[in-house]
């Protein structure tokens, strides 16, 4: 049943007069004609509702707009772009003040649309994008067909949302416009009122400045608020792993992502994505190269096809914050338990014939396979650099047994890591069948071993949180309080110092950054909230001339102090695990003053540590093999440090100058004279295929 409303003249009187209608609308005023139900002239029609799908779910569209409704939700969906106005509880209470594609990524309106299922189970809406690809020379011209797909259940409070994305060819790719980046895709999301925010049990509650006034900027989406409060969108960034749930709520209301799974994006476990930011902005990246995804800007070729989600865009509404985040809790466990979704007809995605696979992971170094990741990815790059296939990962259990569900049969790549072992097991050409699950019995996994350990300093765990500050590596500013606190840089003397206060999460390249705003002095570390403020009764910049404030040009060395008591032989190894870097690194290594690294430097996977506001990145080991000989009885130093620098010719600092390198961990290994083991030669050894 339809409702349409006629504007009708008789003479030079006009009357709006509404009729109920079941049939197609667009016959609605021939009908009324031919049978002469009134002597007027039909000056305008308009439709007032179409519910194209009967009982509780419907869809009903007017000239600009669709609406999608269930008992529990209602979104408002612009027809010119598929932006969503209006989402509420069926209570008229609008929880957002948009919902959209950012515009950086793919401007103007979209071309059409389509209902790509409606019945009383489901209705499933696509919103269509033509974009051009870049094309080099003579290469043919290739375009990016964009679906933004709505869908609704009955009783689901909330939209799914999805993307599938397919290169095309063909004449017709060329009248449109060009597409202006893939590196930072997203589907944002501008709620209202909501000074509660949700990304993890660690981060979430009210927002400290909600309410405030930003006073200055101080980088990228980085303010300094009213109270001295430092906030960035990059302090909450959210682990793969971990993001299942991420939301704005206030104290009835709330908005939220419920991510059931996590193969579409790529990057693996310890990748991350900004997700939210304090003012209201929630994001879904598709792509995201905020934290140095080098392959975020993807070589798109003809026939790729990719499904990026569903997710759900879940909408709740309770008596207190409280049970609004718990019920939010709830309704993600419930869509975990749904994956994958039967009702996503999309070949690509895939929803039939896919399969459970299990096995059980045994490491015989005496680690333990709990809570290890076992990870199956595509046969090319590593998956940390891989995102434009699927990827899929579970944890083991105790006993080292893992069950990964809803996995798509084909060949795979399997790698498996864990804390306590460095690297990670790789094994390629795993076959996982269609039409059973796949069993794949005992996975044996040997960690190297380079001789006897002198010693470590860190944990393997790919983080740096057992580090000096490293708990507190979710904000901006952490460079700023080092010079402050390592005067003359770090001296690690082993079985002495302690990683938690002698050896930083982060080994900056340079004392200070070029940035000599950052080192105003009213910068400080504030103990009792743990987080760097600014307190403007002390505000004073930086002398420019003075090295203890401002020193862009000095290398930092971490230098580890160490005793020996034996001789050793052949070759000896320093593992260097590292979990993230900016600008690649770029790290020296001396033995005894002796350089070892190698006549370039050490370069590690780039992930944008400590700049986005995280000690968690690219991991990467690299392994350097030196000549035992020149380790000696008694007193051994190890340096790492950074090449020099020097202004370029226009009289600028290096870019480099921001780098550092954030640890996981270090271990140097070696074999007694009297043992037998690796004898070689000195040597480099890099082992880069970890996120590089």
């Amino acid at each position: 049943m339809i409702l349409i409303r006629l504007l009708m003249s008789e003479g030079a009187n006009y009357v709006l007069q509404t009729f109920k209608w079941a049939g197609n609308p667009r016959s609605f005023v021939n009908v009324v004609m031919k049978r002469s139900l009134l002597p007027l002239t039909v000056c305008a029609a308009i439709v007032l509702s179409s519910p194209l799908a009967c009982g509780a779910l419907k869809l009903i569209e007017s000239v600009d707009k669709i609406v999608l409704r269930n008992r529990l939700a209602t979104a408002e969906i612009n027809k010119s772009d598929g932006s969503i106005s209006n989402y509420h509880n069926n209570d008229g209470v609008n929880m957002v003040q948009a919902i959209h594609i950012h515009p950086e990524w793919l401007t103007g309106d979209c071309d059409g649309y389509k209902v790509v299922r409606r019945d009383d189970s489901l209705i499933d809406l696509a919103f269509i994008f033509m974009r051009k690809l870049k094309s080099e020379g003579n290469e043919p011209q290739l375009g990016l067909r964009v679906e933004l797909h709505y869908a609704m259940e009955p009783d689901t409070p909330g939209v799914y949302t999805y993307f599938v994305w397919k290169v095309v060819s063909g004449p017709k790719v060329r009248r449109y416009p060009p597409l202006k980046r893939t590196g930072v895709s997203k589907f944002r999301v501008v709620t209202k009122d909501t000074p509660y925010y949700y990304v993890d049990e660690e981060r979430n509650g009210v927002y400290p400045m909600h309410g405030m006034e930003k006073k200055r900027t101080v980088s990228d989406a980085t303010w300094i608020f009213t109270d001295g409060t430092i906030r960035s969108k990059y302090d909450d960034l959210s682990l793969q792993y971990r993001e299942k749930l991420i939301g704005k709520f206030n104290d009835n209301r709330g908005i939220f992502f419920v991510i059931p799974s996590n193969e579409w994006i790529g990057g693996g476990p310890f990748s991350q994505r900004v997700c939210q930011q304090y003012d209201g902005l929630m994001f879904m990246h598709l792509f995201d190269a905020h934290c140095g995804l080098p392959k975020s800007n993807p070589v798109l070729t003809e026939g790729w096809e990719h499904v990026f989600g569903p997710w759900l865009m879940y909408i709740n509404k309770a008596e207190n914050k409280e049970d609004v985040l718990a019920n939010a809790k709830r309704q993600a466990a419930i869509e975990i338990a749904k994956w994958p979704y039967s009702w996503v007809s999309e070949p690509e995605y895939a929803a039939k014939g896919r399969v459970t696979v299990t096995g059980q992971l045994q490491i015989t170094d005496g680690s333990s396979p709990d809570g290890a990741f076992i990870l199956l990815g595509d046969r090319g790059m590593h998956y940390h650099d891989r995102i434009q296939n699927y990827l899929y990962y579970r944890q083991a259990d105790k006993n080292g047994r893992f069950t990964i569900p809803g996995v798509r049969p084909g060949e795979y790549k399997l790698y498996a890591f864990v804390n306590g072992a460095i690297g990670e097991y790789v094994q390629d050409g795993v076959a996982i069948k269609a039409g059973k699950d796949n069993d794949l019995g005992k996975i044996v996994w040997t960690p190297e071993k380079f001789g006897e350990t002198l010693w470590q300093i860190g944990t393997p765990d790919r983080t740096g949180e057992e580090f000096w500050m490293g708990k507190y590596h979710h904000q901006w500013g952490m460079h700023i309080i080092y010079p402050r606190s390592f005067p003359n840089d770090v001296d690690f003397y082993v079985g002495k110092s302690r990683e938690d206060t002698d050896w930083p999460y982060f080994h900056l390249t340079a004392r200070t950054w070029p940035n000599i705003k950052n080192y105003n002095k009213g910068f400080r570390w504030d103990d009792k909230i743990k987080r760097i403020r600014f307190d403007f009764d002390k505000d004073q910049p930086a002398d420019p001339d003075d090295k203890t404030q401002f020193d862009p040009l000095t290398p930092v060395p971490y230098r580890v102090h160490f005793d020996v008591d034996k001789v050793y032989q052949g070759q000896a190894t320093l593992t260097i695990a590292v979990a993230g870097t900016m600008f690649e690194g770029q790290t020296l290594v001396y033995v005894n003053s002796q350089k070892v690294s190698g006549p370039e430097p050490l370069r590690f996977s780039e992930s944008a540590t400590l700049r986005r506001c995280t000690g968690i990145g690219a991991y990467t080991v690299v392994r350097v093999g030196f000549d035992a000989k020149l380790l000696k009885r008694g007193k051994n130093t190890i340096v790492l440090t950074a090449p020099k620098f020097k202004l370029d010719k226009r009289g600028r600092f290096p870019k480099r100058t921001i780098g550092n390198v954030v640890y996981d961990c270090l271990r140097l290994e070696a074999i007694p004279s009297k043992e037998k083991g690796n004898l070689g030669s000195s040597s480099l050894i890099c082992f880069l295929g970890l996120g590089s």
